[in-house]
């Protein structure tokens, strides 16, 4: 990392930074901190949608899963097939319902069918959940950004867990939802800016495409999976990511939040339309990129020697050192960063909102002082999950297969 680099994501930092205390200044109450005054733009929210389900680790491990990964290649095409089928479904079913509640926390409908205790239960799993499963995702962020940047993986952990802190409780959602616009748009460039220098040392894309393996160019796996000792077919993508996707954009509060946060239930439908149908077209690049990135490392034994043997998620952060010059690697590497914040940030508010709206609130008499309680639990929660990251690495992989499936389920 080179000095330019440093300065470019210093740069970034301190304008998100300077952003969120922007957006923060207009907040008068919880309806502001949680949903921007139910008047955040179309554009935004979908491309905020977007934006936290493109993690850093999609950036690295999709582009690793086609060129190098066993049993990898084009067949991540099929994971985004059921996400267009999933948008229209909550679009139709929940949205219209949900935005004539105007709810915060989703939870709140539970306690209006089922009773208080429903509400509180499922509340309280969200949380576990979502709140162990961002100290994972945070983690394993943290692992990659730490080779890139040449940092210890405690540090990184604390400046993304820091950075996003402080501008995601000044700001609130409105910070959120602009933060990962402009990280949306940084992670495009530098997915693009690395395949165009891909593509320029090895020629063209005739050449790239005659370079990936026959067995890696399937997009579609059309058998029926029952029988498969590993990876899923068409069916299981199709029908799976169906329910899969209508439960998380339609029932978690992390993604339903934002969706109440839109001007109109209208507005709100052409957010999920944007996410439902632009996110094939990201998977494309992050396909793209892969391929071409797998020409250069045929014909580099630099770039073979410098991915250690079953790693090959270090094949991007190899590619970017040792190809990419300075300054626009450090812009790269800001992406990356950004695609990482981007999770953990979305969360961290929903976090707070459901701990408010679902265990604070109701037991607060004083209200004048609730927008200071919001921003406080959001701080709470944000401690917590840097903390628990540190702590992950000690923790078995049947434990964290256990997190994801609670999650899930």
């Amino acid at each position: 990392m080179s000095p330019l680099d440093w300065l470019v994501i210093a740069g970034y930092i301190t304008a998100m930074i300077a952003l969120s205390v922007y957006l923060g200044r207009r907040q008068a109450d919880q309806e502001d901190y949680f949903v921007g005054g139910r008047n955040l733009p179309w554009w935004g929210v979908g491309l905020s949608t977007m934006a936290t389900q493109t993690s850093a680790i999609s950036f690295i491990s999709i582009p690793a899963f086609v060129a190098l990964k066993p049993g990898g290649g084009l067949t991540w095409l099929q994971y985004e097939l059921a996400v267009p089928l999933a948008m229209i479904a909550v679009m139709v079913l929940l949205i219209p319902f949900l935005r004539k509640l105007k709810l915060v926390s989703i939870y709140t409908y539970l306690d209006m069918r089922y009773g208080h205790s429903v509400r509180t239960t499922v509340s309280l799993v969200f949380l576990i959940s979502r709140g162990l499963m961002t100290g994972v995702g945070l983690y394993a962020s943290a692992i990659v950004l730490s080779v890139c940047l040449g940092l210890s993986l405690e540090l990184t952990i604390l400046i993304m867990g820091g950075v996003t802190i402080v501008y995601d409780t000044i700001g609130g959602i409105t910070a959120v939802v602009y933060s990962d616009v402009i990280q949306m748009v940084i992670l495009m460039l530098g997915i693009l800016l690395c395949i165009g220098f891909a593509v320029d040392m090895v020629g063209d894309w005739n050449t790239i495409l005659e370079t990936l393996p026959i067995g890696r160019r399937h997009t579609i796996d059309w058998s029926s999976g029952l029988h498969s000792a590993g990876g899923a077919p068409f069916w299981a993508f199709l029908l799976g990511g169906f329910f899969l996707y209508t439960a998380y954009y339609g029932t978690d509060q992390s993604q339903v939040q934002r969706e109440l946060s839109a001007r109109t239930t209208a507005e709100t439908k052409v957010s999920l339309m944007l996410n439902g149908f632009a996110r094939f077209p990201l998977t494309m690049l992050y396909v793209g990129l892969g391929m071409a990135i797998w020409a250069v490392y045929q014909g580099s034994p630099a770039l073979i020697e410098s991915i250690p043997f079953k790693t090959p998620d270090f094949l991007v952060p190899q590619f970017i050192f040792q190809f990419v010059p300075a300054g626009l690697r450090g812009l790269i590497f800001a992406a990356l960063l950004a695609a990482a914040m981007s999770s953990l940030d979305s969360a961290l508010n929903s976090l707070a909102a459901a701990t408010m709206k679902d265990f604070v609130e109701p037991r607060v008499k004083d209200t004048r002082y609730l927008l200071r309680y919001s921003k406080l639990t959001t701080v709470i929660w944000g401690l917590l999950i840097t903390g628990f990251a540190f702590f992950v690495g000690d923790i078995s992989d049947t434990v964290i297969e256990s997190i994801n499936k609670i999650g899930s389920a």
